[in-house]
């Protein structure tokens, strides 16, 4: 990390992390946070074990939502699932939502099942235009 200081020319940066040791860890924090993110959007396929794609609160979030449901381990999470899920869940909103406008509960038989598999989409769709 000095290296990487010196290289630059940032003499007062490597006297304050010399004199200081947790000036020297987050020095050494920043550095990896930009590597680790530098490498990814690179695709370089040396150094794969730190690649890092910083998300921010929302995939905090959607963990949270996803928890206690199939998708709650990072590994069956694809796209088509993913996808589902949020339209459900957009639909049983929207439902709900005009249920208490127009006063009256939602029709469960409309909304499909959360994280329906898409056999079962596929079913409903060919019934209705079938």
């Amino acid at each position: 990390m000095l290296r990487y200081l010196e290289a630059g020319g940032r003499t007062k940066a490597i006297a304050a992390a010399r004199a200081s040791a947790k000036v020297r860890m987050a020095r050494v924090f920043r550095w990896y946070f930009a590597y680790s993110s530098r490498i990814a959007f690179s695709g370089s396929t040396g150094d794969q074990a730190n690649y890092q794609v910083h998300t921010g609160p929302a995939l905090g979030a959607f963990n949270q939502w996803v928890k206690g449901t199939p998708l709650e381990p990072w590994t069956q999470r694809h796209v088509h699932t993913i996808a589902l899920a949020l339209m459900n869940a957009t639909v049983r909103s929207l439902r709900a939502g005009y249920g208490r406008v127009l006063g009256e509960a939602p029709d469960a038989a409309i909304v499909p099942p959360p994280l329906a598999p898409i056999e079962f989409i596929s079913d409903r769709i060919e019934r209705r235009m079938g």
